[in-house]
């Protein structure tokens, strides 16, 4: 969300604080995934396991079991930005609606779907759709410092020879970005951005059960 919320034009499903302000009730609870492959000795490197934030009846059903931490909104945008400086990519439904049960912060090193798709090198698209957004680089301001690379996990950015330049700098595969923007958070020179690729159809309408 840091990574786009400058831009004129995102759709307030695309807006964290709207989600958030519109929320009855919130909490965070452990991660399964990384409650997982901690219990294998393999513990996720990225982050903490208590990242997944419940909104609403989901809030209040792990609230009742004792699982869940009720959450402020204050401290839930705090999270939230904790989350992202993680470098966990928010996956959400891919529909016009700023409520759901889950707010996932998912990783390839341990959620349940990124992780068996990239061992077995299933396209991300065949379960995931890019979001509106795509990262994009000033090759004139990028110093090729590779933070970016490391953080992405859809193995979208790559270092590129540049004709006038001794240092290699970092381009961005089109293809392969899905447009969750952790890389522009650890872009020092400023030169990574996000831009909006896709118009607001591509975020669909929820059907009618009628």
């Amino acid at each position: 969300y840091r990574s786009i919320k400058d831009i004129p034009g995102i759709l307030p499903t695309e807006d964290m604080r709207v989600m958030v302000e519109e929320a009855g009730l919130i909490s965070v609870v452990s991660c399964s995934c990384r409650k997982r492959k901690e219990s294998l000795g393999d513990p996720c490197d990225r982050s903490h396991d208590q990242n997944c934030i419940q909104f609403n009846r989901a809030a209040e059903y792990t609230s009742q079991r004792g699982h869940g931490q009720m959450l402020s909104k204050e401290e839930a945008l705090r999270l939230i930005d904790q989350i992202e400086e993680d470098g966990l990519v928010h996956t959400w439904p891919n529909v016009a609606i700023t409520s759901s049960n889950t707010l996932c912060s998912c990783c390839t090193d341990c959620c349940m779907f990124l992780l068996p798709m990239g061992e077995h090198e299933v396209p991300w698209t065949r379960y995931y759709e890019k979001s509106r957004f795509e990262a994009q680089n000033d090759m004139e301001a990028c110093d090729g410092c590779q933070d970016c690379i490391e953080r992405c996990q859809f193995d979208a950015l790559e270092l590129e020879k540049v004709a006038g330049s001794k240092k290699m700098k970092v381009a961005v595969d089109a293809e392969k970005c899905m447009g969750c923007g952790v890389c522009v958070l650890v872009c020092k020179p400023d030169s990574l951005k996000m831009a909006i690729v896709r118009p607001p159809e591509h975020i669909p309408a929820l059907r009618s059960r009628e």
